[in-house]
């Protein structure tokens, strides 16, 4: 097999694989297959021989092959009859339905694809990948070695576990911390294929490892997509839109409606009675359901601090002008990103929070705090505070 690294793929000077571009128009899109049959750009050059580093990390990394990118010949019978595609990451070539730029479009086939030739030309190859059969200009594919090349480059491997419980280490050396054990058959996305025996998988976002005697590994490519697999995921993603919006109006509705049952049924006025200040009904009521939901549990002397805490701020005018600003202004309140304090305004607030509330609208305030966290973050993590204080389980200061 004959391929330059350096030169097609650019690994010594950084190049792009291929420059893609993406055409709308004539009322359809068209992939980037057809911009190289229309403006030539973007061809590889396969000729050339893989050197030095490059070749010797390939047969370090792929086991048992010889000091050059050249494979066994077990190795070259198993990748003989596949194909890879190579376009810009996230861009798609044509697949299509006869060996012609004018013919159907039938399925995409993302960057770095594959599958199987069933019948390579000149310009065109017949190929299967997924459900997807059809044709796909040359262009836009390596073979055979040259896939295994581009899939070492790239690591697009799987690793599949060979041994029950084999540990799956946080870090690669068998003394440290696991993340647990992998059992036979288990299948690990490889990051990183490593020359100390190694190989580097993703668990769940974070790196792991498994000694790489007791996996195999396989290619990882997607499948093309073919245009009725492509129409039916869209039309799912939009059912799947439309349903979470239609949940988001339901709650939204449930929310404002549990507000106008409060001012409805006099819970409002009464937490609005006393009080000294311009306040609506609808605020007056967001801050009891606050005070329950960062309090519900305190002391009355608990939850009336809360509640000055709002009231504080509010007065403040730095969070606001209203006590609902206070009460959403951004990163303040775990409850309220959290998602609680929007049950606790369905719900309703209990009793001692909403008189709570009535007391610090009407001036009473037994502190004056402008913040509060809770007793064991100030014990274990302390706080940059002025004075400050342990009321029930939470901490007040000012600041």
């Amino acid at each position: 097999m004959k391929f330059n690294l350096k030169r097609d793929l650019g690994i010594a000077a950084g190049a792009a694989v291929v420059a893609a571009v993406l055409l709308i128009g004539a009322g359809s899109q068209k992939g980037t297959e057809d911009v190289v049959l229309q403006a030539g750009i973007a061809r590889f050059d396969l000729s050339g021989e893989a050197t030095g580093e490059v070749a010797e990390l390939t047969a370090t990394l792929l086991g048992d092959k010889t000091d050059t990118v050249a494979a066994s010949e077990n190795a070259v019978s198993a990748y003989a009859d596949m194909y890879m595609v190579i376009t810009t990451e996230g861009e798609y070539v044509n697949v299509r339905a006869e060996a012609s730029e004018d013919s159907e479009i039938v399925a995409k086939a993302y960057a770095f694809s594959g599958g199987t030739v069933l019948e390579k030309g000149d310009v065109w190859t017949k190929i299967q990948s997924g459900n997807a059969v059809g044709y796909i200009n040359n262009e836009f594919l390596v073979f055979g070695d040259d896939v295994e090349v581009y899939a070492t480059q790239m690591c697009l491997f799987n690793a599949t576990v060979l041994e029950n419980e084999l540990r799956l280490r946080r870090e690669p050396n068998a003394e440290c911390e696991t993340w647990g054990l992998a059992s036979t058959g288990e299948v690990y996305s490889v990051t990183a294929i490593r020359d100390d025996g190694w190989i580097e998988v993703d668990v769940n976002g974070y790196p792991g490892y498994l000694a790489a005697e007791y996996v195999s590994l396989g290619l990882n490519l997607s499948s093309a997509i073919t245009i009725a697999e492509e129409e039916e995921a869209i039309r799912l993603e939009q059912e799947r839109i439309a349903a979470e919006e239609a949940a988001a109006q339901a709650e939204a509705a449930a929310f404002e409606n549990a507000i106008q049952a409060a001012i409805d049924d006099g819970t409002t006025s009464a937490i609005l009675a006393n009080s000294i200040y311009g306040v609506s009904d609808r605020d007056a009521y967001l801050l009891a359901c606050i005070v329950s939901a960062e309090a519900g549990y305190e002391t009355y002397d608990g939850k009336l601090a809360v509640a000055n805490v709002i009231v504080t701020r509010y007065l403040g005018g730095s969070y606001g002008s209203t006590i609902s600003d206070v009460i959403y202004a951004s990163g303040q309140f775990s409850v309220v990103n959290q998602g609680y304090f929007d049950k606790v305004v369905k719900n309703g607030p209990n009793s001692e929070s909403i008189q709570a509330a009535a007391d610090a609208l009407a001036g009473i305030n037994n502190k004056g705090y402008t913040n509060f966290c809770s007793g064991s973050y100030y014990e274990n993590h302390g706080v940059n505070a002025s004075g400050g204080e342990i009321i029930g389980s939470q901490y007040f200061y000012c600041r």
